[in-house]
């Protein structure tokens, strides 16, 4: 893995039967792309044509979505799930080594933030700066305090980020700003670009 994706060798049965590379990041991706790639040979289908169609991949919404604004880089991530936010963050740091990472997470339920309190706070120690936004409550659990305090606790480094605060990211200017969650973290989103837009 480099700032360029991954490249790797498969054999079969002892013998090389194909180098490939492409524009992946993260040991996930290329996890996906070895059984992509094996299975193909599996089903007997040619391998480079294979490695073209996966070249062609252009990922699915709200993982990894890579934009830039101005000189601010923007990564969108469903991650709500410490093994989904280290996935996030190996990715993001294979294919931005200089870059600051600064992590705005929106924990997604009382009950699941609670249990993985220390999960995702040692998750998100691979960030350089951690924003956690409200919790976002579940309708099948009843209101309780939205205010993520267990995280913040844990994570002493971390800052709070409230809607009405979300301008703060402008200071990040030249990081990579990368935001996590599965609620409404896309509304502290675009609010941040509208600042970034300026």
């Amino acid at each position: 893995p480099n700032s360029e994706g991954i490249s790797f060798s498969l054999e079969k049965e002892g013998k090389e039967i194909g180098t490939f590379s492409l524009p992946f990041y993260g040991q996930h991706m290329l996890i996906n792309a070895v059984s992509t790639l094996v299975v193909a040979d599996l089903e007997g289908l040619n391998l480079q044509d294979a490695e073209k169609k996966l070249v062609q991949f252009a990922g699915v919404k709200r993982r990894f979505n890579i934009e830039k604004i101005n000189n601010y880089t923007i990564i969108d991530d469903y991650a709500h799930h410490p093994t989904e936010i280290l996935a996030t963050l190996d990715a993001a740091r294979q294919q931005f080594p200089t870059k600051e990472i600064v992590s705005i997470f929106q924990p997604h339920t009382f009950s699941r933030t609670n249990a993985l309190a220390s999960d995702f706070a040692e998750a998100l120690r691979a960030s350089d700066v951690v924003y956690i936004t409200d919790i976002f409550a579940s309708a099948r659990e009843q209101s309780e305090e939205l205010i993520p305090t267990i995280l913040l606790d844990k994570l002493p480094q971390a800052k709070r980020l409230e809607m009405a605060t979300v301008e703060q990211l402008a200071e990040h200017e030249s990081s990579l700003i990368i935001f996590m969650g599965a609620g409404n973290i896309q509304e502290y989103l675009e609010k941040a670009k509208k600042t970034f837009e300026k």
